[in-house]
């Protein structure tokens, strides 16, 4: 009597009637678990699935492998789902949908938060995480719900680009707190989040507690310090080391001048000035000019206008320097005129 035919992959065989039951079944080992053909079998041991091809299913709610509507599902009714290499777990997705990478805890200072923890190789020489930038350079884009862009990391071969794409600032935090942002309008503030007197590099700290700025010469030699330019790149003034002073100075070549003569009238813009003793509303007696007047006289060691407010009605301060170029040479000259004039006077 012929067997019965029964179908494995692509081989077909012939099964002993003497091997069937009376319900023409027959057990098959799988693994180490025996399944009869006639019976469904939901679990299966120390199975080893070669060339798998999984042609129906559903999404599933519970632990199963399944071709869902489109895609394999591998899902699990509530704990992790693990992948291991060399007998160890390398990642893992977790119940709350967290991705985990080389370890099974969060790190981080807001523990649990984040949707990807990645483990670095301790004592390696790469980085934790590496990124290869897509045809447009992009390595990062942060979105916001709605899908749209709102910060990027990419790099090009000439520039690694850090930015918001929409009006955020850019800010730096240390120790969960803000130190430092670049605003919308390409200000950079430190220690402050918002523009003050019109600055385009503003530091806000307390002057009791460190020094708001510093430049440290680390090599011991000469040179500027600080540069200030015009428009066409030209030096105007610069804040210099000569090895013994601080020099402020502003360009003075001879290249840049037309000479016309010697001083003159300088007693008498000298007698010009007036001269106060003031006290400031913030605190503390002083001799000086009010900038208005001494603008009278001099008026290339004054800034701003008397009176003046910004948009807002906010005063603008004027400024001054009493100690400019016009004031030294108009003093040198009434010094040098009346040297002449005493030795005159001692000679007769």
């Amino acid at each position: 009597m012929a067997g019965v035919p029964f179908i494995f992959g692509n081989a077909t065989t012939s099964i002993p009637l003497s091997n069937l039951d009376a319900n023409f079944n027959t057990g098959v080992t799988i693994g180490n678990t025996t399944v009869g053909l006639g019976n469904t079998v939901t679990t299966l041991g120390n199975v080893t699935l070669t060339n798998v091809n999984i042609v129906s299913g559903t999404v599933p709610t519970a632990n199963s492998i399944v071709n869902g509507t489109s895609n394999v599902v591998i899902a699990s009714s509530g704990g992790n789902i693990t992948m291991a290499t060399n007998n160890s777990e390398a990642m893992r997705l977790d119940s709350l949908q967290n991705v985990l990478i080389a370890t099974t805890a969060y790190t981080g200072i807001d523990t649990g938060s984040q949707r990807l923890t990645i483990q670095g190789i301790a004592g390696g020489n790469g980085g934790t995480l590496g990124l290869i930038s897509d045809s447009l350079g992009r390595n990062i884009v942060l979105t916001d719900s709605s899908k749209t862009q709102i910060a990027t990391y990419s790099l090009s071969s000439t520039i690694a680009n850090i930015g918001t794409n929409t009006s955020l600032p850019l800010a730096f935090n240390t120790a969960a707190t803000e130190r430092m942002r670049i605003d919308t309008s390409g200000n950079l503030l430190v220690g402050t989040t918002a523009q003050f007197n019109a600055c385009k590099v503003g530091i806000s700290a307390d002057i009791g507690s460190f020094n708001i700025f510093s430049i440290r010469n680390s090599g011991g030699g000469t040179g500027t310090y600080v540069g200030f330019l015009n428009s066409s790149n030209s030096t105007v003034g610069s804040i210099s080391y000569n090895g013994s002073l601080t020099l402020y100075n502003t360009t003075s070549d001879y290249r840049l001048k037309n000479v016309i003569g010697a001083v003159t009238n300088a007693g008498t813009r000298i007698d010009a000035l007036e001269p106060i003793e003031y006290d400031l509303k913030t605190g503390g007696r002083i001799n000086g000019f009010l900038a208005h007047k001494f603008a009278e006289v001099y008026p290339n060691s004054v800034t701003g206008e008397k009176d003046a407010v910004d948009a807002e009605g906010k005063p603008v301060y004027q400024a001054m320097q009493a100690s400019s170029s016009e004031v030294m040479a108009d003093l040198i000259a009434e010094i040098q005129s009346l040297r002449k004039r005493v030795a005159q006077l001692e000679s007769k």
